[in-house]
């Protein structure tokens, strides 16, 4: 499971500040909800209810998100290098979602390294035993 990060910052940032706090609620969820699916900031149409379950009304945040500049739409290009690449689905992209949360490839990199990790030294702990056992 990833973590996800936010500058200390976060809540007094201009695109943040300003969001009502429906929008506000919707734009953190996303953000974990994003890090959770492995989705690199890509909020599917179809998946804005399960995003925020007790929003009523989540896309009418999510087009405060985009007035705020805090998300764009998916098929829209950001210059920006920490925003993901356009989709080519209906939706939203978490604008600079790269700054603070890692990439799905770091990530799924991440756990196979550790996963690695875990297979070589239970194995050298279980030639290690061995070893004592004789």
């Amino acid at each position: 499971m990833p973590w996800v990060r936010f500058d200390d910052q976060f809540t007094i940032h201009r695109k943040v500040d300003g969001l009502t706090d429906a929008a506000f609620r919707l734009h953190v969820a996303a953000v974990f909800w994003s890090a959770r699916n492995l989705m690199d900031g890509f909020v599917p149409e179809e998946d804005l209810d399960l995003v925020c379950a007790r929003l009523r009304s989540p896309a009418r945040f999510a087009a405060e998100c985009v007035s705020r500049g805090a998300w764009h739409e998916a098929r829209t290009p950001c210059p920006g290098e920490k925003c993901p690449a356009p989709v080519d689905n209906p939706g939203w992209v978490i604008h600079d979602y790269w700054e603070y949360q890692p990439a799905r490839a770091k990530v799924l990199a991440d756990r196979e390294a550790k996963a690695r990790a875990g297979q070589k030294g239970g194995l050298a702990s279980g030639q290690s035993r061995r070893l004592r056992a004789m």
